[in-house]
């Protein structure tokens, strides 16, 4: 477990590294890295960008009509929304890379958890499929 604001950026320095180069990710309406604030937001887009990282991205609907991103103009990002019974279900981030699987707290309670197991990673993976599978595609040029 990684406490504080300090702890979750070692968690996304861990992930902005990883092997794979991709991310699949469920991200609650709010936006959590701009919770911590703009400079980590954009440091962390710039560095997935530089790294070439791709990321699958399953929003709820909420967040679907922000504005574009750098990183997604680039095309590195796919997004689904999810279906509306799952609005609210998410109250952390979860970030599946690699062999890991990242649990980011809102800013109200800022920390992370970052757990690499092959075991959960395939589990958390299923579940991410699952949704995706039944999630609905959002234009490119609405994230």
């Amino acid at each position: 477990h990684f406490e504080g604001f300090a702890g979750v950026k070692a968690v996304y320095e861990e992930l902005l590294y990883c092997k794979s180069r991709h991310w699949d990710s469920i991200t609650p309406t709010k936006s959590f890295l701009g919770q911590y604030g703009e400079d980590f937001h954009k440091y962390v887009n710039v560095k997935k960008s530089e790294r070439g990282i791709t990321t699958r991205a399953l929003w709820e609907s909420v967040k679907v009509n922000k504005p574009r991103s750098t990183y997604a103009k680039q095309k590195r990002r796919e997004v689904r929304q999810l279906p509306s019974n799952m609005e609210g279900k998410f109250l952390s981030k979860i970030i599946i890379a690699d062999n890991k699987v990242a649990l980011v707290m809102s800013a109200s309670d800022p920390g992370a958890i970052l757990i690499t197991s092959q075991e959960l990673h395939s589990a958390f993976m299923a579940l991410f499929e699952t949704l995706w599978s039944v999630s609905k595609p959002v234009a490119v040029d609405r994230v």
